[in-house]
């Protein structure tokens, strides 16, 4: 019995070439990485958008309102709402300084989104991501707040409107 032995081979590998940046632990991110990144950036900015049209929208609605009660709801209410009416208004004009504060943020945002879009490399990176973070629980923080004041003002126009039928009804 003749036993052949097959000789073992190893296959040749190509070297691989080790970057500077590599032998110092520091990766380049492959051209998928920075797409998912460039990505994650690009959506970021789309949800700001979205908030900046969102602030647009209560800034018109906190106009209104302040316009509505200023003008209309003064007179018509009862003596016993007065009270009640200014803090609402008082309300209002917090929720409107606190609106122009988050647009400001949210311009700031948005370029550092624009810069990390142009150049994902940028020092940027974690500061952005919790700018996001925060700016989306203050978001939040002042959609809670804007919609009790909004109820507010709904119930202010219905005590207005019930002080007017209760004046229509006793000049009859």
């Amino acid at each position: 019995m003749s036993t052949n032995k097959s000789k073992r081979t190893t296959a040749s590998r190509p070297a691989q070439k080790i970057t500077a940046r590599e032998s110092a632990g520091i990766s380049m991110p492959s051209a998928v990485d920075q797409d998912a990144e460039k990505s994650t950036w690009t959506q970021m900015y789309s949800i700001s958008e979205r908030w900046r049209l969102d602030m647009d929208f209560f800034c018109d609605e906190l106009v209104f309102f302040t316009g509505l009660i200023d003008k209309y709801f003064m007179g018509l209410l009862a003596e016993k709402d007065l009270e009640g009416t200014q803090k609402t208004v008082a309300e209002l004009s917090e929720l409107d300084s606190r609106q122009i504060d988050f647009v400001h943020k949210l311009v700031q945002h948005q370029q550092r989104l624009t810069n990390l879009i142009q150049n994902p490399f940028s020092h940027e990176v974690q500061l952005c991501q919790q700018g996001h973070v925060e700016l989306e629980k203050e978001i939040s923080e002042f959609v809670k707040d804007f919609r009790l004041v909004k109820r507010k003002v709904f119930q202010l126009a219905a005590n207005a409107i019930e002080s007017q039928k209760v004046k229509h009804l006793l000049k009859e």
